[in-house]
């Protein structure tokens, strides 16, 4: 999953290169085409609930993307900007 987020290919995942990956799995997610995900479209109702701040069942991409950038913060570990193979596979607390 890391190689595909990294597209240069630098050892290392910019946040635009993380979102755009993410941005790239809600769009193949949302099944039905209406801009968000569903409990049945995405099989995580965790995620759904810290997701959706308008407390509407739904994530919409605004959503994710806010959800997306928090957890790109909290897997750059050094805070340098990137994220590395070795960040994405720590364990987080």
């Amino acid at each position: 999953m890391f190689e595909k987020m990294d597209v240069d290919n630098n050892g290392k995942a910019t946040p635009k290169e993380f979102t755009d990956f993410w941005d790239g799995w809600f769009n193949r997610k949302d099944k039905n085409g209406d801009g968000a995900l569903e409990f049945e479209e995405y099989d995580n109702s965790s995620v759904i609930k810290q997701c959706d701040k308008n407390e509407d069942n739904k994530i919409d991409l605004d959503e994710h993307r806010l959800f997306r950038k928090r957890q790109f913060k909290t897997y750059d570990a050094n805070k340098d900007g990137h994220m590395t193979l070795v960040e994405w596979t720590t364990k987080k607390k």
